[in-house]
């Protein structure tokens, strides 16, 4: 799974991160979509995608955000 748009731009290249959710949607959310290419995010190859357990078991560190208001998705 390739990195986040928003990891790539961070890590300047200096780490490998993925990104996934566990309750993808099936585009961008547009205002997030706006926002990163705002700030000069490359979002070419960026998609909604679930972590999968090869990714999982391959990453040295796995974290996971939450967002509360998912909860009443």
């Amino acid at each position: 799974m390739p990195p986040s748009a928003a990891d790539r731009y961070r890590a300047g290249g200096h780490v490998v991160a993925s990104s996934a959710g566990t309750l993808p949607t099936a585009e961008l959310e547009p205002a997030v979509t706006q926002v990163l290419t705002e700030a000069g995010v490359d979002l070419t190859d960026a998609s909604p995608k679930p972590p999968t357990d090869e990714v999982v078991q391959a990453a040295d560190i796995v974290t996971v955000r939450h967002a509360p208001e998912a909860d009443s998705a």
